[in-house]
């Protein structure tokens, strides 16, 4: 024996999923109520959200609204304001995030989705042409590998598409993942995957 101390095994929780789902589903479109609705034990909140969010997610289409919202403003600080969403304070724009080489430049590369079993080729073409001014598409945008050189600290970080796949990051109404939930968010679009 080393010395170490056994953890106890912890079981799981039971839950009964079928009513978690319906539930669920009744509130998709604003989790926050559910999440009061369930009334769980501190320890068990997080983990039955995830078993939620998880399971709804491949299971309930994602509801986009028909109205855009505006652009953000500004705060003195830099800060940007969302009046729709006022807790969310990124500190930089989508073009500010791409201008200063985020993600190796690969971002928007081609991709076939585990999501959605489709291929994307072009996406940042939905996206305002200012964003990309004075950027080689090629090579800080769309390149097919990660370029260290490409970002503005000239450091590797991040994680591939894949690995954000794997670990139910991403939804079909955003294939790539979280930033182009922003750009999108950004530029005025809702849905009901806003809150995660």
């Amino acid at each position: 024996m080393s010395g170490e101390r056994k953890r106890p095994i912890e079981e799981e929780p039971e839950y009964d999923y079928d009513a978690l789902l319906s539930l669920a589903e009744e509130e998709m479109a604003d989790p926050k109520p559910l999440r009061k609705r369930l009334k769980c034990t501190s320890n068990d909140d997080v983990h039955v959200t995830e078993i939620i969010e998880k399971k709804t997610s491949r299971l309930a289409p994602v509801l986009v609204e028909r109205t855009k919202k505006p652009l953000p403003t500004r705060h003195p600080d830099g800060r940007l304001a969302f009046k729709d969403f006022p807790e969310f304070q990124p500190n930089l724009t989508p073009k500010e995030i791409i201008q200063a080489g985020s993600f190796g430049g690969c971002y928007f590369q081609r991709l076939v989705s585990a999501v959605t079993g489709q291929t994307y080729v072009d996406a940042w073409r939905e996206f305002p042409s200012d964003w990309f001014e004075g950027l080689v598409i090629t090579e800080h945008v769309a390149s097919p590998t990660y370029n260290k050189d490409v970002n503005a600290y000239k450091v590797s970080c991040g994680s591939s598409v894949q690995q954000w796949e794997e670990s139910g990051w991403v939804t079909e109404i955003d294939p790539y993942g979280w930033f182009q939930w922003y750009c999108r968010f950004y530029l005025g679009r809702r849905c009901s995957d806003d809150y995660r």
